[in-house]
């Protein structure tokens, strides 16, 4: 989460934000994103590792997006601009959110509804790789994380990549492919309309909602998958997905944890990592993000 208030508000480099704007006002709840992160998980192998570890590097002329994006991958982050110019973050913890649910007296109007995923759109494989430091710091590709019910229930593999060049962990790979299966086919996903008694909750991952006239949603959380708010017409516009929470939190790194890839033989004559950053280094344009 350094990394990301450093690129956020570096001036020389990144996106010259405020500080006292956008972070100082939340940073208690940043450090709290950040302890996340630093909590201590098991690996298959019977190790231990932080939950999430970010290293990286990018230019500074590469597209902000893409540097964002990339240090948000390594977490399963979710990132917005609040109400107030301030910017939430949460990461890939799952917490029961707390105050009152959008319910029918809020819903102007829903949009969108979609149970489940159409079969030209599902995913039921993820084929992931990473940045492995046994390997001289080559990006490489473990086992697709699969979905096998979901492979057999439709007869064909759907797959997708995820790119993790951020990470240098397979154990941390797979808990973020578990996590992105998830992501990739909600149960339902919908887009409501809400008068701005729901302002509370656009800066927000995890939102209640209670609404008995559609099957589902009767008493759920959704996660926040963008809001847009319209003052003039005094509405907000939320897409959204269901949330499991038992399923989202339903990762055992003894079944779940794919094999890592295997590390070849060094080459005769071969000696050092491998890693040579010396070109991009004398092009003065390169920054180190590592694991701040």
């Amino acid at each position: 989460m350094l990394q990301l208030i450093d690129y956020l508000t570096r001036v020389d480099g990144g996106m010259g934000h405020d500080y006292s704007i956008v972070i100082a006002p939340r940073i208690a709840e940043w450090m709290v994103e950040a302890d996340i992160c630093d909590a201590i998980v098991d690996r298959a192998d019977g190790g231990q590792e932080a939950r999430y570890a970010s290293h990286g590097w990018y230019q500074y002329g590469n597209n902000p997006e893409d540097v964002i994006n990339g240090i948000l991958s390594t977490c399963d982050g979710w990132m917005c601009e609040d109400v107030d110019g301030t910017i939430a973050l949460k990461v890939g913890l799952y917490r029961a959110p707390t105050g009152d649910a959008i319910s029918s007296s809020n819903i102007l109007g829903f949009a969108n509804i979609q149970f489940g995923q159409a079969d030209e759109s599902a995913v039921n494989q993820l084929d992931m790789t990473f940045t492995d430091p046994n390997q001289g710091y080559v990006t490489v590709q473990p086992s697709p994380y699969r979905d096998e019910e979901a492979i057999s229930a439709l007869g064909v593999e759907r797959a997708k990549p995820l790119d993790l060049k951020w990470v240098q962990s397979n154990g941390q790979a797979s808990r973020l492919a578990q996590r992105a299966m998830l992501r990739a086919n909600p149960d339902i996903t919908c887009t409501i309309i809400t008068d701005l008694t729901a302002l509370d909750w656009v800066g927000e991952r995890w939102v209640p909602l209670k609404y008995p006239f559609i099957a589902g949603l009767e008493n759920c959380v959704m996660e926040n998958q963008g809001s847009e708010l319209d003052l003039g017409a005094g509405r907000i516009t939320f897409n959204f997905n269901l949330v499991v929470p038992t399923k989202v939190e339903d990762y055992n790194p003894g079944v779940d944890e794919k094999p890592a890839p295997p590390v070849p033989p060094p080459s005769p004559g071969a000696g050092g990592s491998g890693l040579d950053f010396g070109n991009q280094f004398n092009s003065g344009y390169l920054v180190l993000l590592e694991d701040i």
